[in-house]
């Protein structure tokens, strides 16, 4: 498994220090590297022959990164009308097209049918009626996969967005008539979309979600009355944010779901984010001042959770960190990094173990490809944002460039009239 290389001290990918590249780029930086993303869809692809899979968007709509996975014939699940857009822009077609998440718009629903896309997981009866009214508006016949929210709650998820009372998906208690109450509507129901929950590290916990999901399809068909031709696992793969946890047995896990759905006849549908890009990107940032508070010690970066909010998530697993040059240095110290905010959570690591950090040092928070630049705060105290680096082909590409705050300042055109 392709992961970040170290030679000596130094941090490197290709044949550059990291240290350089930021140096070429200037920090705050995110750090992507293509062929750790082509490594985990080559895995997912090899394990489990047959399955389409959906990249989730929402890990990182960078169109490159998006245009890049495409390219591995991978199709795409988005939660907005931005991100078909942005999906369509990338080249994703709408036959490898998914739509999810509650409170769709009825400009998101009537595009998503308009283009025909492939599976529109409905998270609510008033949906499944919404659509309903636009087929008939359009002329187009809508099938659709309803969202169930299973009972069981045995993942150990980090997120749990299933098994408990939520805004996803339709209770399994109800299902069954809801769909039947509703099952005259010109609708057709395609099969099922469970999505229980994210990073999740346990296969014995997989298998045995898959199973249940498994069978709740085929009963939830029969009771229904329709054809169960496909099942939308979901996903919520994890991957190991600390060196105490593993990475799950993806082969295994292929094995075994492949076994039970031979010669079913149903077709399985992924949707993966964290798995897919999270170890390919580095969010880099320089050390601007160290300190020490009433006993503890603090680094101080140029920049924190507006860059990447991420670590300061309550629910969200602790990111390793290092500096790039200091690889292998025995740590001096335990410290508090944090960014430049006026806000006391604005910490990116709690003590952790660093080697002498100095300012000017750059340090290296892993794992940060999924859920970072988009998820976070960029105009917080207007501090500098980050750019996106991609490294493709043996080469560094800007992928983002650094907004220009001053644009946003312009933007306040209204200015002028109130001054």
């Amino acid at each position: 498994m392709l992961n970040w290389k170290k030679e000596g001290p130094n941090l490197v990918i290709g044949d550059k220090l990291v240290e350089d590249i930021v140096h070429q780029f200037d920090s705050p930086m995110y750090l992507y590297d293509t062929n750790i993303i082509i490594d985990r869809i080559d895995r997912i692809l090899k394990a489990f022959p047959g399955l389409n899979l959906l990249y989730s968007l929402k890990a990182n709509p960078n169109l490159n990164i998006a245009a890049l996975i495409k390219r591995q014939g991978v199709g795409v699940e988005v939660a907005s009308f931005g991100e078909i857009e942005t999906a369509l822009k990338a080249g994703f077609t709408p036959n490898l097209m998914g739509i999810a998440g509650p409170g769709k718009s009825q400009q998101e629903l009537k595009r998503a049918v308009e283009l025909g896309l492939n599976l529109i997981s409905t998270e609510s009866v008033n949906e499944i009626i919404a659509l309903s009214k636009i087929s008939e508006e359009t002329g187009k016949q809508v099938s659709i996969l309803p969202r169930v929210n299973i009972s069981e709650d045995s993942l150990n998820a980090l997120e749990k967005m299933s098994g408990k009372s939520s805004q996803f998906g339709i209770d399994i208690e109800i299902l069954v008539k809801e769909l039947k109450d509703h099952k005259d509507l010109g609708i057709k129901y395609r099969g099922i979309h469970v999505y229980a929950g994210s990073q999740i590290l346990s296969l014995e916990a997989l298998v045995k979600h898959f199973e249940s999901i498994y069978t709740s399809g085929q009963n939830i068909a029969s009771q229904v009355g329709f054809e169960l031709e496909c099942i939308n696992f979901g996903g919520g793969f994890g991957i190991p944010y600390s060196l105490e946890e593993q990475h799950l047995d993806i082969p295994k896990l292929g094995e075994i779901v492949s076994n039970r759905l031979k010669d079913s006849g149903i077709e399985l549908y992924f949707e993966l984010g964290r798995y897919l890009l999270a170890e390919s990107g580095l969010f880099l940032v320089e050390i601007l001042d160290v300190k020490t508070s009433k006993g503890k010690n603090y680094v101080v970066t140029n920049s924190g959770i507006n860059g990447f909010a991420r670590p300061a998530m309550p629910w969200a697993n602790r990111h390793r960190c290092e500096i790039v040059s200091k690889h292998g240095n025995s740590a001096t110290d335990i410290y508090t990094v944090t960014g430049p905010l006026c806000l006391p959570s604005d910490v990116l690591a709690r003590e952790v173990e660093l080697p002498d950090p100095k300012p000017g040092d750059i340090i290296a928070f892993y794992d940060a490809g999924a859920y970072g630049y988009t998820m976070s705060p960029q105009l917080f105290l207007s501090q500098k944002m980050p750019i996106e680096v991609l490294y493709f082909q043996n080469d560094f590409h800007v992928v983002r460039e650094r907004p220009d705050i001053n644009r946003f300042l312009d933007e306040q055109s209204v200015l002028s009239a109130l001054t």
